[in-house]
């Protein structure tokens, strides 16, 4: 093995594992879509022997990512609708139920005790909670491989340097441009 380590073996030194596999709406079309990685973080390092592949897949990791990120924004927003809309639903039945059975109309601290014991309350309530962070965690992968740009530009500037240096070091003093004349400076009127 060389001076750099392969992708698979710093991961596997790391430690680093982050398995994704979500269905989520597309934010335009309204069709699912699968975003399946195995590791997600193993995309995010810059693998330097084949650098020229990175570049080709940055952008498209970059924008399966803000994909993904959208879906689960969009859904969260249907799901704190749906969610207030049940609750809504919920109260305004139990209420009515209340006052159809006779008896006065209940408080609103009963009304909520109501509708919390029900069986569809924890998953209406947890699930914009849950696509809220899922997109954000979305968002933070999306912010990594941003750095991982700026880190490949700064890999790739380094070695258009080094490459520089190396056509520089390889003149001879034949090859040097000779200095011409110099213009006498201009005359002031």
């Amino acid at each position: 093995m060389g001076p750099y380590l392969q992708v698979a073996e710093l991961v596997r030194k790391l430690k680093m594992y982050l398995p994704v596999t979500v269905t989520l709406s597309d934010p335009i079309t309204g069709a699912p879509f699968v975003l399946e990685r195995d590791n997600v973080l193993s995309d995010l390092i810059v693998d330097t022997v084949n650098l020229g592949a990175e570049v080709q897949t940055l952008s498209a990791h970059f924008v399966e990512f803000a994909r993904a990120q959208r879906a689960c924004e969009v859904s969260a927003a249907k799901a704190e609708a749906a969610y207030r809309r049940w609750k809504s639903q919920a109260m305004a039945q139990y209420r009515k139920d209340k006052i159809a059975a006779g008896e006065k109309a209940p408080t609103v601290a009963q009304q909520e005790a109501h509708y919390r014991g029900l069986p569809d309350y924890e998953e209406m309530e947890h699930e914009p909670a849950r696509l809220t962070a899922l997109a954000g965690l979305f968002g933070d992968i999306k912010q990594a491989f941003r750095i991982k740009s700026d880190v490949m530009r700064n890999q790739i500037d380094n070695l258009r340097g080094y490459e520089s240096v190396a056509r520089t070091a390889n003149r001879t003093e034949e090859s040097w441009p000779k200095p011409g004349p110099v213009p006498p400076p201009p005359r002031k009127s």
